[in-house]
C-alpha cells in the first residue's frame, strides 16, 4: 500500500474510497458504525459493502476507487454517526 485508505467522498447512500498500491488488488470494503466495532469487533454488522478492482497508472501504481453503497435505505451518511473499517 502506497496510499490510503482515504475517504475520497461522502453522499447519502455511498462512500468513496481511495486507495493507490504497486501491484494490482482486488478491494473489497466493509463500512460499520464505529460505536459497533468498538463494543465488538467479531459481531459488528456491516451497514454498507463495496469492491473495485485496481487501474495501473504506471509499472508499479495502481489506483483503486471503491464505492461502498448503503445496505439499507436509511443510507449511511443520515445516520450522524462515526464510521469505521477493519483491515483483513
Amino acid at each position: 500500500m502506497l496510499s490510503g485508505p482515504i475517504l475520497r467522498r461522502a453522499e447519502p447512500a455511498r462512500i468513496f474510497i481511495w486507495l493507490v498500491a504497486s501491484k494490482a488488488v482486488r478491494v473489497n470494503a466493509e463500512i460499520y458504525l464505529y460505536k459497533d466495532i468498538q463494543t465488538s469487533k467479531e459481531n459488528a454488522k456491516p451497514i454498507g459493502f463495496g469492491s473495485s478492482t485496481s487501474i495501473a497508472l504506471g509499472e508499479y501504481l495502481y489506483i483503486t476507487i471503491v464505492i461502498a453503497r448503503a445496505d439499507d435505505q436509511r443510507g449511511l451518511t443520515q445516520r450522524s454517526s462515526n464510521f469505521g473499517y477493519r483491515k483483513r
